[in-house]
């Protein structure tokens, strides 16, 4: 991720655990010159927050959270004195909070904001340097979410923009916004107009550009392109120079590459597969 402002840098990583291809510890392989904070959902993985900290890295817990318990108080209450007894087991630094729930009605609404105000003050209270992340969507209306993005953004410690996952199947709101629809992951034009929005709203000291290290995958079936998952970066580039698949950049509609991979299926059909 890369910090929107020009004074301070912020390297904040996602982190989960390895998939089968990769080495229990492969995190060892970062540089680590550039983290600052990990967010990741396995914080009781003592040899990993260990060696973040060695790093001179904060490590904070991706949670979640029951959106229809928001607006009760007490609810809220407890679900802070878990986080903050888990954090202290585990030696962890904070939480990165993500609710990516839609159309909230007035008690969520401003039961999300009360609790982000809550366990702020909690956690800087109980553990001195603790940091409390939030999760925003690409942009503000994105999937039709209606949170309190500047309150929010002026209790948390920083605010996440998620610049993924804006491709069509999923950023239905393209056509409400007035852009062009793409199959990008992350097109350009969707998250400078993200990125242009927030800063309307937050302090842009206490923002960071999240941007994906993978992209996704179509298969076409009668010209209709399907989406087959994530691929990860590491594929893309090996197959692109193993396999010689081509690139191609899609202008200013779309403002990403494109890489078509030819096949063979099961059944002997070749197929030309599609990334972006």
């Amino acid at each position: 991720s890369v910090h929107l402002a020009k004074k301070k840098k912020e390297g904040f990583v996602f982190y989960s655990k390895p998939s089968d291809t990769q080495p229990d510890d492969y995190y060892t392989q970062w540089d680590w010159s550039v983290v600052t904070t990990v967010a990741t959902w396995h914080p009781d993985d003592e040899t990993f927050v260990n060696y973040a900290h060695s790093k001179g890295a904060k490590v904070v817990a991706g949670v979640g959270v029951d959106v229809s318990q928001l607006g009760d108080a007490d609810y809220r209450k407890q679900w802070i004195d878990d986080q903050l007894t888990n954090a202290i087991a585990w030696g962890t630094d904070g939480l990165n909070i993500d609710i990516e729930s839609n159309t909230l009605n007035k008690s969520e609404r401003d039961g999300y904001t009360a609790l982000v105000n809550e366990v702020v003050t909690a956690f800087h209270e109980r553990i001195e340097g603790s940091q409390i992340s939030v999760d925003f969507p690409g942009y503000p209306n994105y999937e039709l979410r209606n949170y309190d993005y500047a309150a929010i953004g002026e209790a948390a410690d920083l605010s996440i923009i998620m610049g993924y996952d804006m491709f069509i199947w999923d950023d239905y709101e393209c056509f409400i916004k007035g852009s062009k629809c793409s199959l990008c992951n992350a097109p350009m034009k969707s998250i400078e107009y993200g990125v242009e929005q927030f800063i309307e709203l937050v302090d842009p000291e206490k923002l960071v550009l999240g941007l994906p290290w993978y992209g996704i995958g179509y298969q076409r079936v009668l010209g209709i392109p399907f989406n087959k998952g994530n691929i990860d970066l590491r594929y893309i580039l090996n197959t692109e120079s193993e396999q010689g698949a081509e690139r191609e950049w899609l202008g200013s509609d779309q403002s990403c590459w494109k890489m078509s991979v030819k096949g063979t299926d099961k059944e002997g059909t070749e197929r030309v597969s599609e990334v972006y």
